[in-house]
């Protein structure tokens, strides 16, 4: 089902982040802006060259020059296990695709204030009998990475943006799950009114999945 999802998103026309033209095929995805090109995914430096390899990936949220791109693939590699992975990837093509951790645009403290405040953190915390967040023992998710953790916008609010995070797994015995929390963070003005943008143009995470 995933895959026939992320099949369809790539038959959307180009997308814009801000001079920058942003092209999807099933194999590779690339930026543009007539000066420079940027890879943001390949397939063929992908899981899915591997043994009984899969491989599919979407851009999911474009906010100003921020790309935030979905990526799903495993395969039999060699070594002692097949591999999987899926997650986010996050990157600024205004700065030559580099790639943004959370709290690259956001502040840590308003960031661990937003997982506090999340209704699913709160739950474990009572579950596990844990007084704080870096307590926690969740082996599907990685609450302590948090902060380094990739991300895709959802919406702005009064003072905040939504955002979909995520972290990745907590243990190794967990790896290929894919587990995303979703916080409403306080940002700076200039983000939201970014965010603000992209979602007239319907560039957040609900235009680009549905």
């Amino acid at each position: 089902m995933l895959a026939a999802c992320l099949a369809l998103t790539l038959t959307a026309a180009p997308l814009k982040a801000g001079d920058w033209t942003i092209t999807q095929t099933r194999d590779r995805g690339t930026a543009t802006n007539g000066k420079e090109t940027l890879t943001l995914w390949s397939r063929d430096q992908s899981m899915g060259q591997c043994e009984s390899g899969t491989f599919t990936a979407r851009v999911i949220s474009v906010v100003w020059t921020f790309v935030s791109i979905e990526i799903d693939e495993a395969g039999d590699c060699g070594g002692a296990h097949p591999i999987a992975w899926h997650g986010y990837r996050t990157i600024d093509l205004g700065d030559h695709g580099k790639e943004l951790k959370l709290d690259d645009v956001v502040a840590p403290a308003d960031i661990d204030a937003a997982v506090r405040a999340d209704p699913w953190v709160k739950k474990q915390l009572v579950e596990q009998d844990k007084k704080t967040v870096e307590d926690l023992d969740t082996c599907s998710l990685d609450i302590p990475g948090i902060h380094g953790a990739h991300f895709a916008f959802v919406e702005a609010g009064k003072g905040t943006v939504g955002v979909r995070v995520a972290p990745g797994h907590g243990y190794e015995v967990c790896r290929g799950a894919f587990t995303v929390l979703g916080l409403t963070v306080k940002a700076p003005p200039i983000l939201i009114d970014q965010v603000k943008t992209a979602a007239a143009a319907k560039t957040l995470v609900r235009d680009l999945t549905h």
